[in-house]
């Protein structure tokens, strides 16, 4: 699939000849410099080959077996130190401008570039695909596939945001318990 082949080289201008819904793409190139600059490091070790195809009409579903790298430990550890630094920041009241919440997270990139040969691993994607003017596109970038383009960066992160939602209501949940025992009658009200 030339989809594929683009995407090795992360070149998301030929990867939007090949999808007709181009939002997750813009998204991806919308992404901080050096994240970009890794994705693109990692998509090269992607490898993907079609196993099946099923075609109805003007659509289609194409089974692709890819193997890409899994770089979750490596995402957990930068955006964990990440967010650590910049919080540490600014509970000192600095304010962090763009450039130099950058220049935080290239330091803290380069601290881990020996994560960076990243383990493989293999996913099988079902991919939905429609002719349009008598040319195959695919329908979207699926949450799968981007996982895929990315090194497993989207995965990771709804892992990331979901323990930071438990941790947070933990911390409220505690919080609540500390009031009531300081203050019995508070449970009543």
């Amino acid at each position: 699939m030339h989809f594929f082949e683009s995407a090795r080289m992360l070149d998301l201008e030929k990867m939007t000849l090949f999808v007709q819904d181009n939002s997750a793409l813009s998204s991806l190139k919308a992404q901080q410099k050096e994240w970009f600059s890794f994705f693109v490091m990692q998509a090269e070790r992607i490898s993907c080959e079609i196993k099946d195809a099923t075609l109805s009409g003007d659509t289609a579903e194409v089974t692709a077996r890819c193997i890409f790298p899994d770089s979750s430990k490596l995402i957990q550890e930068v955006i964990t130190d990440y967010f650590v630094e910049t919080y540490s920041l600014s509970r000192k009241g600095i304010h962090l401008s763009p450039e130099k919440a950058d220049e935080i997270l290239s330091g803290i990139m380069d601290n881990h570039k020996s994560l960076f040969d990243s383990p493989l691993i293999e996913r099988t994607l079902k991919i939905a695909c429609i002719r349009e003017k008598g040319k195959w596109l695919i329908n979207s970038v699926t949450p799968e596939m981007g996982n895929v383009l990315t090194a497993n960066f989207i995965e990771t992160m709804s892992t990331l945001r979901q323990t930071m939602v438990e941790m947070l209501m933990l911390e409220e949940q505690g919080r609540k318990e500390k009031e009531n025992t300081e203050d019995p009658g508070a449970a009543r009200k």
